[in-house]
C-alpha cells in the first residue's frame, strides 16, 4: 500500500460525463465513447502510479465510473473526486466549443482552489488528458505554472481562435500595451497543466476574470472558446510565473496517414496519444484488467518500452497494417489532387 500521507504532486485528469461527439472517436456511440475514455483513464493512472509511486492520484468527474473501472482505479489508489452540480459553472455558462466538457478543467481548478485539503500535502497539481501515459516521473513545482506550448502560427485558427485574437483579449483585460517580443501570447495545449498549490487561488481568480470579460463582450468576441483559449490567456497574465519544461510532454500523432515521430519520444516524461484510444489504450487496458499488477515487477525500461509500442508499430508496422496505411495514403492523396483540380 502506497503511503498517501506524503506527496509532492497531485496527478489528475478531469472528465465530464456529457453527451456529444468525441474527437478521434468518429461516430462512436455514446456508450462506446465513454468506455473508450474509461479505458484510457485506467492506463493513464496505472502508468502514473508506476512512475510516480508517492504521488496523489485523483480523477475529477461529475459521476463515478462503473464498478469494473472503479475497481481497477482503486488498485492504483486513485481517488475519485465527484463535483456536485453547484461546483460546476463553466460547463454550464454561455460558452460553446466542439469539445463537450472541455471547460470542466476550469471548474476543477476553481474547485481545487477552494478545497485545499485535496492538495494540502502537495506542492503542485497536474491535470492531464486521459489519453496520456507516463514514461518517467514528473517534477513537482513549488511555485508558478507550466504547460505544453504549441508553436502555432500567430494567425492560425485553433477552434475559432488564434494566438492573435487571444492576445487582443489578454491586453484588453489589463489595458496594457504589449512591448517587444510579447506582442503575441504563447498557446498552451490542453494535454497538460501544472499549477503550484500556492498559486491556485491566483489562477482561479484570473480564470473568472477572463471568462467574465469574454461573456460581457460576447457580441464583439463571440462565445466560442475552449479551456485552452482561456488558460492561454490566464497563463500569459502570469507569464513571470511560467516554468518552461519542454521535455515534460509531447503530443504524438500515430494516425495511419500522418505521424510526427522524431525518435526522441523516450526523452519525455509524458506522451499524449490522441489517435490510440481504440488501439493501444484498449489493448493495454485488457492486459491490466486481467492483471492489475501488469506493470509491477517490470523494470522502468520494460514499462517504458510498453508505453512506446505505438511509436514502434507506426514506424515498423506489420505487413497487413502497412498495406492499410498505404491504401489510406493513396486515397488521401487522390482526394487532395481531386480537390485541387
Amino acid at each position: 500500500m502506497v503511503n498517501m500521507n506524503k506527496s509532492n504532486t497531485c496527478i489528475s485528469t478531469a472528465f465530464f460525463h456529457v453527451e456529444g461527439h468525441a474527437p478521434n472517436l468518429g461516430n462512436t456511440s455514446q456508450y462506446k465513447k465513454l468506455e473508450a475514455y474509461y479505458k484510457c483513464m485506467v492506463v493513464f493512472f496505472a502508468s502514473a502510479r508506476r512512475f510516480n509511486p508517492e504521488s496523489k492520484l485523483v480523477l475529477f468527474s461529475n459521476d463515478r465510473l462503473p464498478d469494473e473501472y472503479t475497481k481497477l482505479l482503486d488498485s492504483y489508489n486513485v481517488f475519485q473526486e465527484i463535483l456536485k452540480e453547484e461546483d460546476i459553472k463553466y460547463c454550464n455558462m454561455d460558452l460553446e466549443n466542439n469539445f463537450p466538457g472541455c471547460l470542466f478543467t476550469l471548474d476543477v481548478i476553481e474547485y481545487c482552489s477552494k478545497k485545499k485539503e485535496l492538495h494540502e500535502d502537495c506542492d503542485s497539481i497536474i491535470i492531464c488528458d486521459s489519453d496520456c501515459v507516463f514514461i518517467d516521473s514528473i517534477n513537482s513545482y513549488h511555485s508558478g505554472v507550466s504547460g505544453m506550448v504549441l508553436d502555432w502560427d500567430i494567425n492560425r485558427l485553433i477552434n475559432n481562435q488564434s494566438r492573435s485574437s487571444l492576445s487582443l483579449i489578454r491586453y484588453a483585460i489589463t489595458s496594457e500595451s504589449p512591448e517587444g517580443n510579447n506582442l503575441v501570447l504563447p498557446y498552451y495545449g490542453g494535454e497538460l497543466y501544472v499549477i503550484s498549490s500556492d498559486f491556485l487561488d491566483k489562477i482561479s481568480g484570473d480564470i473568472r476574470k477572463v471568462v467574465e470579460y469574454i461573456l460581457y463582450n460576447k457580441d464583439q468576441l463571440g462565445n466560442f472558446f475552449t479551456e485552452e483559449h482561456i488558460l492561454s490567456i490566464v497563463f500569459d497574465l502570469n507569464r513571470n510565473q511560467v516554468i518552461s519544461d519542454k521535455k515534460n510532454i509531447k503530443r504524438v500523432w500515430t494516425a495511419d496517414t500522418f505521424h510526427n515521430i522524431e525518435g526522441n519520444e523516450k526523452d519525455y516524461k509524458i506522451l499524449h496519444y490522441p489517435a490510440e484510444k481504440n488501439s493501444f489504450f484498449k489493448s493495454t487496458f485488457d492486459k491490466l484488467s486481467r492483471n492489475p499488477e501488469f506493470f509491477q515487477g517490470k523494470s522502468d525500461d520494460e514499462v517504458r518500452n510498453i508505453m512506446l509500442l505505438p511509436i514502434r508499430l507506426r514506424l515498423k508496422p506489420p505487413i497487413f497494417k502497412k498495406i492499410k496505411i498505404m491504401s489510406k495514403t493513396k486515397i488521401k492523396n487522390y482526394l487532395k489532387k481531386l480537390v485541387q483540380g
